[in-house]
């Protein structure tokens, strides 16, 4: 073998060291450690050469364990077992090399008996007081090592651990350069370094990508020129942070698209001679954006009109709003450091207690009272927070507040409306209860009026009777329609009907008060286009208006004269009392919201009535003088008349074309009334008390009309007019509604659906026998 064929290496101590030195310089020129290590191994069997194996082993410090570092020759198995316990730690552990010339004659160590390993040379790797490692050669042969080769292995260590160190010491380095770029290139800041000519030296990757560049292409160029190709100046701040440093200055640079945060430091070579600026620029856009934020929402706390207070945990004033200003009365500096107790009324300090209690744990909302600085009172309607740290420690109170003078106020007025809205209902549900009787009294009034036999005398009476229920049944008419909640509807109407049954509402209370009313009203006074409910509440207002200051007045009577007429295109309504008239300080606040002098008035009546007439396209004014009574004049525009249509009479079939009629009805009078009115018509008639008579019937034998009630239990006429559809769809024009709510919602809506035809209750027999009449022609 190779091994077998070499010789033993003799010479001078001269020579052996040049031997030396001429193998360590394969290890010494390079700083590759790993390379380094396979090298010295080879160095170390060329040095000695009756080595048949050289091992290089380092020494772990975290593990305080040996490891091979690099290996040559035979491959011996004991080399990496026994005897690294045996011989290999003691030379670490003594730091003295080791020389076994035969393993089977020297059992100074506790190694098994082997014949691979009869002689070992081993040094360790000294760094200063530290042992690196230990390097160390075997042979199969006893005494193939001498002490001369043991010093040579020490000279050869002594070279490596240089070596070795050298090595580590540049793996550091160009580790901790390669972190220093990997940070360099990490960092979010943007860094450049540029010469004393302002040209690029260096460049992070954050500054390059700002351009829309990599760095290679930027480098060498002057910063000035990078940062200006879209036009845009250099900034001043940057030309001076570039050409001095250290420095540091707020910059808005549009090329990179922000507002940064620059500072400036000198580079320096090794003797304190400058050769440039490092530039590090943070952004700081978002910050300042944020900043202007905050400037807004303190402008805005500042001026918006809910008070806005802050405390600190003693309960101390921090800081108030302006709004705070103008609701307390107090200038800002002279709330400042002084007790939330100063705003709220004195009997409340007790129990505001609780309210700092519920915002520590929270919030609270609710409603105080707020002293002014005069001392006035109000309600305060209050919402507290907590503020808290970032640890969320408590460290402040904050109030929002507002003034609910008004709301309340308002409130009061709305539970007003309520009560009216309640007593409307009132009203409604009484009068729809007396549509049917007085359907049935007018009814029969009418029935004995056109029977000949009837006494005169008992004929008067009759009439009187008749008169009185009509005049009953305009007055529940105008209380359904008064009553009950009506949507906006033009269409044409006559100014003068709308202001006789607007006077019918009041001329009992007139009359018990000694008013008189004069009426003078244009009987060819044209139409306009209006809403008739609304119109009517105009001049009710007016009207309750006049009589409540002629009563209020205690004259013991009074006037009232309303006059209409046509002023060119316009239609003039001018309602006149004698009552006290307007203080001139009122006269341009009556038309106010809410403005009222009476002590429960809810000042909206008039201000209503001037949005309702100026939705008409009208005018309303008034004209007054203290002591004299007020006039009020309401203008309207007024509507081109067209001809009237020709009104032809309606003629009832004769009785030997008798028609047959079903009467659906669950009140008997009712039943009683049509039947005899149609019978002496000539009509067949049958009545049903209910709709599952009428059903029975109507399955038993044909009809030529069907009149039935809206409103009845079970079936109604709504699931009458549904059953008609499904099984005698032929009947459908045939079916007359009798109802006496048609104002409500839900009827109006009914008889929009099926487009049928109806009575209103309290209805006259001519009102009966013309829809009758209509239906069957």
């Amino acid at each position: 073998m190779a091994r077998q064929a070499r010789r033993k290496k003799t010479g001078t101590p001269g020579q052996d060291v040049h031997e030396v030195l001429r193998a360590s310089l394969q290890f010494l020129g390079t700083l590759d450690v790993r390379e380094v290590l396979n090298r010295a191994v080879h160095a170390a069997v060329q040095v000695v050469p009756q080595a048949e194996c050289g091992l290089l082993l380092l020494h772990d410090p975290h593990k305080d364990d040996l490891r091979v570092g690099a290996f040559w020759g035979a491959s011996i198995p004991t080399m990496e077992g026994t005897l690294q316990e045996a011989i290999w730690r003691k030379v670490l552990r003594e730091r003295r090399p080791l020389l076994m010339r035969d393993s089977r004659s020297e059992r100074l160590w506790e190694i098994p008996e082997t014949e691979e390993i009869r002689s070992v040379a081993a040094v360790p790797l000294l760094a200063g007081e530290r042992a690196i490692g230990v390097l160390s050669l075997a042979s199969t042969k006893p005494r193939s090592f001498r002490k001369q080769d043991l010093r040579l292995l020490e000279l050869l260590a002594g070279y490596l651990t240089v070596a070795i160190e050298n090595g580590r010491l540049f793996s550091q380095v160009e580790q901790a350069k390669r972190e220093w770029e990997r940070s360099f290139d990490a960092t979010s800041d943007l860094i450049v370094l540029v010469d004393l000519e302002g040209r690029i030296i260096r460049l992070n990757k954050a500054f390059a990508a700002k351009l829309g560049r990599i760095p290679q292409e930027i480098v060498g160029f002057p910063l000035q020129r990078v940062l200006t190709e879209d036009g845009s100046p250099f900034p001043e701040p940057l030309r001076a942070l570039q050409s001095g440093g250290p420095g540091l200055a707020e910059v808005t640079i549009p090329r990179l698209g922000g507002t940064f945060m620059v500072s400036a430091a000198p580079l320096l070579h090794p003797h304190g001679e400058r050769y440039g600026t490092v530039l590090v620029a943070t952004e700081i856009t978002a910050l300042k954006q944020r900043e202007e934020d905050l400037r807004t929402f303190a402008q805005a706390i500042t001026s918006i009109g809910e008070c806005v207070l802050i405390t600190d945990l003693d309960g101390r004033i921090t800081f108030v709003n302006r709004a705070a200003q103008e609701v307390w009365g107090y200038p800002p500096e002279e709330l400042l450091g002084r007790p939330w107790e100063l705003l709220i009324a004195p009997d409340q300090h007790e129990s505001f207690k609780e309210v700092v209690a519920a915002t520590l744990q929270g919030g609270w909302r609710g409603e105080v009272r707020g002293v002014r600085r005069s001392g006035e009172t109000f309600p305060a309607l209050l919402t507290t927070s907590l503020v808290c740290d970032e640890e969320g420690r408590p460290k402040a109170f904050i109030g929002v507040s507002r003034d609910v003078t008004k709301e309340r106020e308002l409130q009061q007025q709305l539970l007003q409306s309520d009560k009216l809205a309640a007593i409307g209902q009132l009203i409604s549900g009484v009068a729809h209860e007396l549509n049917n009787p007085l359907t049935v009294v007018m009814g029969f009034s009418q029935l004995l009026l056109r029977d000949e036999t009837v006494p005169l005398s008992v004929r008067a009476d009759v009439e009187k009777i008749y008169k009185e229920a009509d005049r009953a049944r305009r007055i529940v008419q105008n209380l359904l329609t008064f009553a009950r909640s009506h949507k906006p509807q033009r269409s044409p109407i006559s100014i003068n009907e709308v202001l006789e049954r607007t006077l019918e509402l009041r001329l009992y209370e007139m009359s018990v008060h000694n008013i008189t009313v004069r009426k003078d009203l244009d009987p060819t006074l044209p139409r306009t286009m209006g809403d008739f409910y609304q119109l009517q509440q105009v001049f009710l207002n007016i009207i309750n208006n006049a009589v409540e200051a002629m009563v209020g007045s205690g004259q013991g009577e009074g006037s009232l004269a309303i006059t209409t007429r046509r002023i060119g295109d316009r239609i003039r309504v001018t309602i006149s009392d004698t009552g006290p008239g307007i203080p001139p300080e009122h006269i341009g606040r009556i038309f106010d919201p809410f403005f009222t002098t009476k002590e429960k008035g809810t000042g909206l009546g008039l201000s209503i009535s001037y949005g309702i007439v100026q939705e008409h396209g009208g005018t309303i004014s008034v004209e007054a003088r203290h002591g004299h009574g007020a006039t009020f004049v309401v203008d309207l525009p007024a509507m081109q008349e067209e001809g009237d249509e020709a009104s032809g009479e309606i003629l009832v079939p004769s009785p030997h074309t008798t028609r047959r009629i079903l009467v659906i009805d669950d009140e008997e009078p009712i039943l009683d009334l049509l039947k005899t009115a149609l019978s002496q018509e000539g009509f067949q008639v049958d009545v049903a008390k209910e709709g599952e008579e009428a059903l029975v019937k109507l399955a038993r034998g044909s009809y030529d009309l069907i009149i039935s009630d809206l409103r009845m239990p079970q079936i109604d006429g709504a699931k009458l007019h549904e059953i008609l559809r499904s099984r005698w769809p032929h009947l459908l024009k045939r079916v007359l509604f009798l109802t006496g709510d048609v104002a409500s919602p839900g009827v109006q809506e009914f008889f929009r659906q099926v487009e049928a035809p109806y009575l209103v209750k309290p209805f006259t027999i001519d009102e009966l026998r013309s829809a009758v009449s209509k239906l069957l022609q």
